[in-house]
């Protein structure tokens, strides 16, 4: 399923706003975060990995706008991030090809990560980019283009 870039960030943006209390991140955590989601989807253009049907960790490969990969992870949002965002009567195990095909679906999959993810909630929180990106993607790919995303969202949304 297809979806414009609007669509997408509007969707980001409810899902920060849904699920981002209840993971701990405050306003300027969100803004960090949809920055680097901006990165990881290609600016808001995929919702899955290029080529992620043939990497190893298929099918649990990257889908949504921070890019959910391996089944562990598929499992640890099934059962302990979903039940305490509400999310029931979806199982992104046995269909992860769910998380493509709704975008709400695949932004709650990212918020389920962040609950996850302690390390990555207090660097957006302090607005440490560096250590976000690498709770993020596990290093530092792509810092550049993740600042300059930061630096956009945050000058146009924290006045």
């Amino acid at each position: 399923t297809r979806f414009t870039r609007l669509e997408y960030v509007q969707a980001c943006i409810m899902g920060l706003d849904r699920w981002g209390p209840a993971c701990g991140l405050t306003q300027k955590g969100k803004l960090f975060l949809l920055a680097q989601m901006a990165q990881e989807s290609g600016n808001f253009l995929y919702l899955k990995e290029i080529g992620g049907a043939s990497k190893r960790y298929a099918p649990y490969y990257g889908r949504g706008p921070i890019q959910v990969t391996w089944l562990p992870m598929y499992r640890q949002i099934q059962t302990k991030a979903f039940p305490r965002m509400g999310i029931g009567g979806v199982n992104i195990v046995s269909d992860p090809g769910c998380l493509e095909r709704s975008l709400m679906l695949a932004v709650a999959g990212t918020m389920g990560w962040v609950m996850l993810k302690p390390r990555a909630v207090s660097a957006a929180n302090s607005g440490d980019v560096k250590a976000l990106t690498r709770a993020v993607n596990g290093g530092l790919n792509g810092l550049a283009t993740r600042l300059e995303y930061t630096r956009r969202i945050y000058n146009a949304c924290a006045k």
